[in-house]
């Protein structure tokens, strides 16, 4: 479930409830010495209704800020990880220009493009990736979480992307 204070889900493996905060996630990637992290965030489906991407886009929107003061607070303890904010924003270019620009404004190591590869026709990923990719500084390394196949791997390189990664 997900609410303002972060998700809380139940494990399959023996029934018990845990609460993933924008907080202890930063923790976690910062006890693994993660080189990159990336913060909590609401990613929606192709066919989500905008209101919908509207709360979830303020949700991560929220989070990020929260993630981001104790990413800081792991930084002053001698943590040297970067924290990636992700873009969202569903297929909507004003709220996906919307999320850029906040991402951009904290001016933060790199940045993480979220909420692509959910299903939508590859024509809608393609225009997406470079609209977003547009909107955010050409000097901040740029990573595309959830794509895998070799076409989609060079549409985000010739919009401008760095890194990638799969579960393919």
């Amino acid at each position: 479930k997900i609410t303002e204070d972060g998700v809380r889900f139940q494990s399959n493996i023996d029934g018990s409830y845990h609460m993933f905060t924008p907080e202890n996630v930063v923790q976690t990637q910062t006890s693994f010495n993660s080189d990159i992290q990336m913060q909590l965030d609401v990613c929606t489906g192709y066919d989500e209704p905008r209101k919908n991407a509207e709360k979830a886009l303020r949700i991560t929107s929220d989070w990020l800020v929260r993630a981001k003061k104790e990413w800081e607070a792991q930084r002053e303890q001698g943590y040297e990880g970067m924290l990636f904010p992700i873009v969202q924003g569903h297929f909507s270019e004003d709220l996906r220009k919307q999320s850029a620009e906040f991402v951009a404004s904290l001016d933060m190591p790199g940045i993480a493009i979220g909420g692509l590869s959910v299903g939508e026709p590859h024509d809608e990923f393609v225009h997406f990736m470079n609209y977003t990719c547009e909107s955010l500084p050409e000097d901040k390394p740029k990573y595309v979480m959830g794509i895998g196949t070799p076409e989609y791997i060079l549409d985000a390189v010739q919009s401008g992307v760095d890194m990638f990664d799969c579960v393919l």
